[in-house]
């Protein structure tokens, strides 16, 4: 087995082959099957960075890859006037750095590590993407999930009804026939230190914020 291991692991170093759920399941007798958000998955390889999923190229490049599932980058609510009251966080800030790292043991790899926000260019633009995510993952050969940013209240502070309901709307008319499925980004950095060290309130969001999309 562990010799198996070795050579596909340098066979396939570079590129994955075109069948990785057929490679796996004939040569070491696994079923990857998967189940996300409802779809049933050939393997559980995604990609989850929405720094890397920003334009029709780059998801053209993951489905012909052969990935099972991308997200797409974190768009920033907005209500129908164009009010976002987590507008400060759409902002152009991806940066990405690739470095070496020594493990424990001393072997010698990379790290890489990115700082990133939301989406900073315009609505319509995000819908265009959330229209080619919905034929993908209509298509079978991609599921490419939209992400969100809606409004994070206060403990005493009430929800942005009208933010939730335009944009969940807005996506759910983009992405078109079929269920929209939708990541909710509760990320800390993007939700603000001062809103996301309480455990009252991270509470109240998980508890909310479902039926408010809904």
């Amino acid at each position: 087995m562990r010799a198996r291991l070795e050579r596909d692991f340098e066979r396939f170093k570079r590129e994955l082959p075109r069948d990785l759920a057929g490679h796996v399941r004939e040569a070491y007798r696994i079923d990857l099957t998967a189940r996300y958000l409802g779809y049933t998955l050939p393997h559980p390889v995604g990609k989850g960075s929405g720094q890397l999923s920003l334009n029709l190229e780059q998801l053209e490049t993951d489905r012909a890859a052969g990935l099972a599932f991308v997200v797409l980058k974190t768009v920033v609510a907005e209500d129908s006037a164009g009010g976002r009251s987590m507008g400060a966080w759409a902002i152009h800030e991806t940066r990405m750095r690739v470095e070496r790292l020594r493990s424990a043991e001393g072997r010698e790899g990379w790290t890489v590590t990115w700082k990133g926000r939301g989406w900073d260019r315009s609505f319509e633009e995000y819908l265009s993407l959330v229209r080619t995510a919905g034929e993908l993952t209509r298509s079978g050969n991609l599921v490419a999930v939209p992400s969100v940013k809606y409004h994070l209240p206060r403990m005493d502070e009430p929800f942005r009804e009208e933010e939730y309901r335009h944009t969940t709307c807005r996506l759910a008319d983009a992405w078109g026939d079929g269920t929209l499925t939708l990541e909710k980004d509760f990320s800390p950095t993007l939700a603000g230190d001062a809103l996301a060290d309480e455990r009252a309130r991270i509470l109240r969001w998980l508890r909310e914020v479902p039926g408010q999309i809904r």
